[in-house]
């Protein structure tokens, strides 16, 4: 197997990198990403010398050790706890999906630190524990503040508001009292000693009654 690696090892430098035809005209990353050429008279296509190589079955590596990492392990993706069971030290090098939640990979972490799994894509895991805790920690702290400050100004918003009601009612009680003022008085004014002065209106008819007939005028 380690012969087999070495092997795979020597091929891979050997190996030239793939790029897309006319990449020297190209910008950005587009020029790195392989293309096949599919032009009619292209050279790439047609393999002649003195153009860059295409990719091949020639490249592979040897199929014992193909899609193996360079400690010989293959990976084994670990999304929770329970995958756990299917894991082998001896054939496999435990990786950590990247749809897995920080909460979730704390606890995986954890587990492999005690059971001494290696991962591979994190080098040193209590290093990454303890920084993950302390941002975790440092979270909570900042949304107890937010929630706080929010009550706050919740609790603020809402004497306010009643403020303003009890603002609004002893105006309301002020002009009720001021109405029923004004009412009193006008009832003093148009009654005389308890009672009621009436207008004589016999004036007015017979002043209408003299209009009426001829020659006269008032």
């Amino acid at each position: 197997m380690k012969e087999l690696l070495e092997l795979r090892k020597i091929e891979k430098a050997r190996k030239p990198k793939f790029i897309r035809k006319d990449s020297n005209t190209l910008k950005g990353k587009t020029r790195t990403k392989w293309r096949k050429p599919r032009g009619l008279h292209n050279k790439r296509r047609l393999n002649k010398k003195g153009h860059q190589k295409n990719p091949s079955v020639g490249y592979k590596s040897p199929v014992l050790v193909r899609g193996l990492q360079r400690s010989g392990l293959s990976l084994y993706y670990l999304r929770n706890i329970n995958d756990f069971k299917d894991l082998n030290k001896e054939s496999h090098q435990a990786i950590i999906a990247s749809n897995v939640g920080l909460k979730n990979k704390i606890k995986i972490l954890e587990k492999c630190l005690a059971d001494d799994i290696s991962v591979s894509n994190i080098k040193d895991l209590k290093s990454f524990l303890e920084d993950v805790k302390t941002n975790l920690a440092k979270r909570k702290d900042t949304s107890k503040g937010r929630k706080t400050k929010r009550k706050k100004e919740e609790d603020k918003a809402t004497k306010k508001k009643e403020d303003k009601k009890d603002k609004q009612d002893e105006e309301k009680k002020q002009d009720d009292v001021k109405k029923e003022v004004m009412s009193a008085k006008q009832d003093k004014k148009t009654s005389h000693k308890g009672i009621d002065v009436k207008k004589d209106t016999t004036k007015a008819k017979s002043g209408h009654l003299a209009r009426s007939v001829p020659g006269t005028k008032q």
